[in-house]
């Protein structure tokens, strides 16, 4: 996540339709991860496009990497149920990646989690080379 992918919140607004005022509010908002979703950069307000769900590219990008070692989706939400020791279940791994909005950012930060983790025991070759030809 870069400062590129900040912009202000005038121009978020305009994208999404929404007033301005009503994407203010969602700063009061009792989180952890604003910080995820908002910047003030020389006290003006800057914000994700995608704010609803900070996360998703990233997620992404890395789901697609461990796909290349696991193979299918399957085989991916099986393994990664078992690095959480069962703490999440094969099949709300397949509801996750099905429905794909990653919008509760704790979980998301979770399924990353346990992707790197994957991808860094099961990969002879490093996560940032990984990629489809």
């Amino acid at each position: 996540m870069s400062d590129s992918d900040f912009i202000s919140i005038e121009s978020v607004a305009a994208i999404e339709g929404k007033n301005v005022e009503d994407l203010k509010r969602l700063i009061y908002r009792k989180t952890d991860y604003n910080y995820l979703r908002f910047k003030i950069v020389n006290g003006k307000l800057f914000m994700r496009a995608d704010y609803e769900a900070p996360l998703k590219e990233d997620l992404d990008r890395l789901r697609q990497k461990a796909l290349i070692i696991a193979k299918t989706e399957n085989n991916l939400c099986s393994e990664l149920s078992k690095l959480s020791k069962n703490k999440i279940k094969k099949e709300t791994l397949q509801k996750y990646f099905y429905r794909y909005r990653f919008k509760q950012i704790a979980k998301a930060i979770r399924i990353i989690d346990l992707l790197k983790k994957y991808i860094s025991q099961n990969s002879l070759i490093n996560e940032s080379d990984l990629k489809y030809d």
